[in-house]
């Protein structure tokens, strides 16, 4: 075995301090797919805690497997290192939120911004002074956090050096690694800074940990290194070459880390161990458990939380099967284009049949149950659970609000202006129903008791989509490339926006605040602040797909949610993220909600079917499941 030895030392010392605390609210727990996790530590409870890069959430699963996941502030974006405090929490970063969060074992979540904007905070460790401490990988300085949430940040005295991982050395210090820059560095309590250059050029060191040697070991490409206090550094190369990154010190004694698709081990007398993971994905990082075994992360392409034994015995907690699956229910009346969908007060999913001219309830299970309507042709068009306990419709063609009631009896109220063209409806925050005439440019406010009153809008708006806002309002959207937003008394503020020549339609209320629209140009989505002075326009459907007008929906994650004529089903973060899926029968996509169940439904109306997205799920840990379910479902009734 080859070993290189070398110390080389600089130092710095500086420091800014900035007192800066935020609340933020939280979320309750949820699950969802496509999470991606990322670092992994035992907490003080006696669990396993981990960061989800993809999605708003902190995962907790038990040394039996189950999986607990918990929401977390929406500006958090997403999540790197993550650490235990010595306030009892969790505290974790959150790169595209630039915040050091820090999370309660009961899921209680508050973030604090970093000084620095833009600043890339990648690893967290707990000092031996009672703060955090913080790497910042963009303006390389490495950053200190109190349990009050006041920070002081230090400059790295080699710029652009990147610093990524960091741990608290044997010897009152922490350390860090530098990527970018090729060298260790050891940062006092005080801010004193000294860094050591590695013997190997672009050597790209990334985790680091303390070892039971009193000694820090580190990954490198293809490579562990070891430096000792006085910053004398080894270099161990692997068996075979991977992409190392995470790296722990096990409760048997040794060196666990991350070596592409496998976990290895290395003893303080440098004998090193490799062992394959049972499926494909790249294990980003490793902690020493509370059960005397090593656990780690998987993710790209699979999503799973792993535990490893001293022997090396490997057992992994993959997804429920259903986690991910699309399963697809067929509507027992053929040819009924299915179309507008929502969740139902009943805690079913209920959807309109526009050519059957009924309505349809769906179970959680997949049981279908349909109700004609009075009225032929009524021309179907949207549907919205009601704040009394039943569900309301627009008859576009018969130019009717209609009720059904959870059994299935089927009220009809006429609008007072003759071909309005019914759009949509939504509950209102007064205990109404609230719905768009496009042929009339008039907003329509409908009691329980089936009382309509019209208000007008500005003439030729022709209005679309409508939802409640977060503030109390109603906003709807207009094909003359506005968004209105109209009080309760009829009051209307419009705004326009920008690239949507073509109009835009569907409206909904983000989990961020702001509303969401379908944009009026194709493959695009929309996002406006509830004072209309910002406006942000995303192109959710990629390559060809030419599927304007999207379907909308808030979904139980915190994102929105989208599916339209030609195209898959999508999510898109409060930052823009998004993330598609492919839909098994690739039928063309009516309507999309997020059901009481905490699953995606959509309707397919040239495949006469319903569908559902599986996001919820046991208690189990899971992962993102990207192949096609074994067979369709359908049960009728």
């Amino acid at each position: 075995m080859v070993v290189l030895t070398t110390a080389v030392g600089v130092s710095q010392a500086a420091a800014r301090p900035a007192s800066v605390p935020r609340p933020a609210s939280v979320p309750e727990p949820a699950s969802v797919i496509g999470s991606h996790p990322q670092s992994i530590t035992t907490g003080g409870d006696g669990n396993l805690w981990f960061t989800e890069y993809d999605t708003r959430r902190i995962g907790m699963i038990s040394t039996d497997g189950v999986l607990t996941e918990f929401g977390v502030p929406a500006a958090s974006g997403l999540k790197d290192g993550i650490a235990a405090g010595p306030d009892g929490n969790l505290w974790f970063v959150a790169s595209f939120g630039n915040v050091i969060c820090r999370i309660t074992t009961e899921g209680a979540a508050r973030c604090f911004p970093i000084p620095t904007p833009d600043s890339a905070p990648t690893g967290i460790a707990a000092g031996p002074d009672g703060n955090l401490w913080f790497t910042e990988a963009n303006p390389s300085q490495i950053g200190k956090v109190g349990v009050d949430g006041t920070m002081t940040e230090f400059p790295v005295p080699t710029a652009n050096s990147g610093p990524t991982g960091i741990a608290a050395g044997p010897d009152g210090n922490l350390w860090f690694t530098e990527t970018r820059g090729g060298r260790i560095g050891l940062i006092t309590p005080d801010g004193t800074t000294t860094e050591f250059a590695l013997p190997t050029a672009n050597g790209r060191p990334a985790g680091i940990a303390a070892g039971p040697d009193g000694n820090l070991w580190f990954t490198e490409s293809s490579q562990i290194g070891r430096i000792t206090p006085d910053g004398a550094i080894s270099e161990f190369p692997l068996p075979t070459a991977g992409f190392t990154a995470g790296i722990a010190a096990g409760p048997d004694g040794n060196l666990w880390f991350t070596d592409g698709n496998q976990i290895g081990r290395i003893t303080p007398d440098e004998n090193v161990a490799e062992f394959p993971l049972p499926t494909a994905g790249f294990p980003p990082s490793v902690t020493a458990g509370p059960d005397g075994n090593v656990w780690f992360t998987v993710c790209c392409p699979v999503d799973r939380i792993g535990r490893i034994t001293p022997d090396g015995t490997i057992t992994e907690f993959p997804p429920p099967a259903s986690r991910g699956r699309t399963v697809e229910f067929s509507v027992p009346t053929p040819d009924s284009q299915p179309g507008a969908i929502t969740p139902g007060p009943d805690g079913n999913v209920w959807f309109t049949e526009t050519r059957a001219n009924q309505i349809g309830q769906i179970t959680p299970d997949g049981s279908i149950s349909e109700f004609p309507l009075p009225t032929a042709s009524s021309g179907l068009t949207a549907i919205a659970a009601g704040p009394d306990g039943n569900v309301w419709f627009t008859e576009t063609g018969a130019n009717q609000i209609g009720q059904v009631t959870p059994d299935g009896a089927i009220s009809e109220f006429a609008v007072p202006t003759a071909s309005s063209r019914l759009t949509a409806i939504t509950a209102g925050p007064d205990g109404n129903l609230w719905f768009t005439e496009a042929n009339a440019s008039r907003i329509g406010r409908i009691t329980p008791d089936g009382t309509i009153t019209e208000f007008p809008l500005p003439p030729a708006s022709s209005p679309n989509g409508i939802t409640l806002g977060p503030d109390g309002n109603l906003w709807v959207t207009l094909g003359g490339s506005s968004v209105g937003k109209v009080t309760t008394d009829g009051n209307a503020t419009l705004y326009p926006v920008p690239h949507a020549a073509n109009g835009i339609h569907a409206i909904v209320a983000g989990a961020d605040g702001n509303l969401w629209f379908a944009g009026g140009d194709p493959n695009t989505v929309g996002r406006i602040s509830p004072d209309g002075a910002n406006v942000t326009v995303f192109r959710v459907f990629a390559g060809g797909c030419d599927c304007p007008a999207p379907a909308l929906t808030p979904g139980p994650d915190g994102d929105v949610w989208f599916a339209g004529i030609g195209g898959p089903i999508g999510r898109i973060s409060p930052e823009g993220a998004i993330k598609r899926f492919s839909v098994p029968s690739q039928s063309n996509l009516g309507g999309i909600a997020a059901g009481p169940d905490g699953n995606i439904w959509f309707t397919e109306s040239d495949g006469n079917l319903i569908g559902r997205l599986e996001v919820a799920g046991g208690g189990r840990a899971r992962a993102r499941h990207h192949g096609r379910p074994a067979g369709r479902t359908q049960s009728d009734r």
